[in-house]
């Protein structure tokens, strides 16, 4: 892993249990040869070929791994559960866990969302994501990750979740989003993503997370919207 890493993110890997999702972003990471962050300065003729690359070293990974996943079972189960999806992803419920196929439309690399992913899960342990693997749907390579549903009591106040974020060190910038002195950013933190269980615990379940350079422009906030999570979340209840 390039040590240019922000500390943060690479106390994450480390402390990761999840080997597939670790072994995939080295492999979508050594595309890069050098290991230089893709940033939202490069022209969208850069990104798209560097995820091309990417996806073509994934791709055998995959192959070779067992972590090619069946696209037609994943496609009965979204489309059997009313085709609930959001602005990246594809959400069904499969064995009691809330199955996400991402369309990588908020990040610049697969390498991008392996961070968000793992990040995610050092933050936010009480709802932690596992990558389940990758999946072809509709000519592209789409990484597939699970989360278990949770019991949400009550969306969680502005309040709460800057009580949350500063013990965490971030700050907050602007409505739903904070940012860490390393350079990352944690976005999306309303009350459809943020919730306080039957116990009052805090759990966050689907914020968008980037480091600062990588975050791509243009990229809108979910707030305001039913976010497809809270749909799937109301299957177990």
């Amino acid at each position: 892993m390039p040590q240019r890493l922000p500390s943060r993110l690479l106390q994450a890997y480390e402390a990761s249990r999840d080997t597939a999702l670790k072994a995939a972003a080295d492999v979508a990471r050594g595309v890069r040869g050098s290991g230089a962050a893709l940033t939202a300065r490069q022209s969208p003729r850069e990104v798209r070929s560097l995820k091309q690359r990417e996806a073509a070293s994934l791709r055998r990974w995959a192959e070779k791994s067992g972590r090619l996943l069946d696209p037609a079972a994943i496609d009965r189960a979204w489309r059997a559960q009313g085709c609930i999806g959001g602005q990246e992803n594809d959400v069904c419920l499969v064995d009691r866990r809330v199955l996400k196929r991402n369309n990588l439309s908020f990040h610049l690399s697969y390498a991008d969302f392996f961070d968000r992913i793992v990040l995610h899960n050092l933050l936010f342990p009480g709802a932690p994501l596992r990558f389940e693997g990758l999946v072809e749907h509709g000519g592209e390579l789409l990484p597939v990750i699970s989360q278990p549903p949770v019991r949400a009591r009550r969306g969680a106040t502005r309040g709460e979740v800057k009580t949350l974020m500063t013990r965490l060190g971030f700050a907050r910038i602007k409505q739903d989003d904070y940012r860490h002195p390393e350079g990352i950013l944690v976005e999306d933190l309303h009350d459809e993503n943020v919730f306080l269980d039957e116990d009052g615990q805090i759990n966050v379940i689907d914020p968008v997370i980037f480091l600062e350079p990588a975050r791509p422009r243009g990229k809108r906030s979910s707030s305001g919207s039913q976010h497809p999570s809270r749909q799937s979340l109301s299957m177990n209840d």
